[in-house]
């Protein structure tokens, strides 16, 4: 979850979630679904994908069906997001960190996709190698 303050920020931060999955999962993006949006549909983001080996997957436009998962799942997250908030009584100002814990709380949820076992569980980071340095 990388909230942006702008669309313009969403190069920079596309970057840095590739080193991020990169560094702390071991794994590669392998393809990047939008819908359609200017800032995925670019010269840079495009060199960057191909570089990448990254299949970038456009929605086809006015077919909001095939984005109607990840409405859902927005959905879902600002529901959480909301009643965080509403519950502690806090500010909007406190948006980006009940958002930070309402995805935090949606991976943590089962799903049939991952045969009853969680998103979180699923993504969990490579063991560590540990330097024992004996004197």
């Amino acid at each position: 979850m990388f909230p942006l303050r702008l669309k313009s920020d969403t190069y920079a931060t596309l970057t840095n979630f590739f080193s991020y999955v990169t560094t702390q999962f071991g794994a590669t993006v392998k393809a990047v679904q939008s819908d359609n949006g200017r800032e995925f549909d670019n010269s840079s983001a495009r060199t960057f994908f191909l570089t990448h080996g990254t299949h970038l997957r456009m929605s086809c436009p006015y077919t909001s069906p095939q984005n109607g998962h990840a409405e859902r799942i927005i959905r879902s997250v600002n529901d959480i997001l909301r009643s965080l908030l509403f519950q502690a009584s806090l500010p909007p100002s406190y948006w980006v960190e009940a958002l930070s814990i309402a995805t935090y709380l949606r991976n943590l949820l089962p799903t049939k996709t991952l045969a009853m076992s969680t998103p979180h569980m699923a993504l969990q980071p490579p063991p560590r190698l540990q330097l024992h340095v004996l004197s």
